[in-house]
């Protein structure tokens, strides 16, 4: 099942429209698909959505957009150590978040 919002919902909304509501043209999965993103359970979903493609999208920041080892071991590894970086750089800016608001 997709939970992805439709295009330009903001703008939509702000020229009256119901970005939710099936358009001339869709299919009956597409209007389907729409109505569903409507509802406060697939927004909720797709919101979680956001902590996971942040982390992956700061993985790519720092370099990773392919594997350059083989084995299912080794890509552990590298993956393990991106882990660790992105939790170390985390764990620093929180704590500096802490100090600034403690300060």
């Amino acid at each position: 099942m997709v939970f992805a919002p439709p295009k330009a919902v903001e703008k939509q909304q702000q020229q009256g429209k119901d970005p939710y509501a099936a358009k001339r043209g869709d299919s009956p999965k597409v209007a389907e698909w729409r109505q569903r993103m409507g509802t406060a359970e697939a927004q909720e979903k797709y919101k979680q959505r956001g902590k996971c493609e942040w982390s992956n999208a700061q993985c790519r920041n720092r370099g990773l957009y392919q594997f350059l080892v083989r084995g299912l071991e080794k890509v552990k590894s590298v993956v393990l150590w991106y882990v660790l970086v992105h939790n170390l750089f985390r764990w620093v800016a929180l704590r500096a978040q802490q100090a600034k608001a403690v300060a």
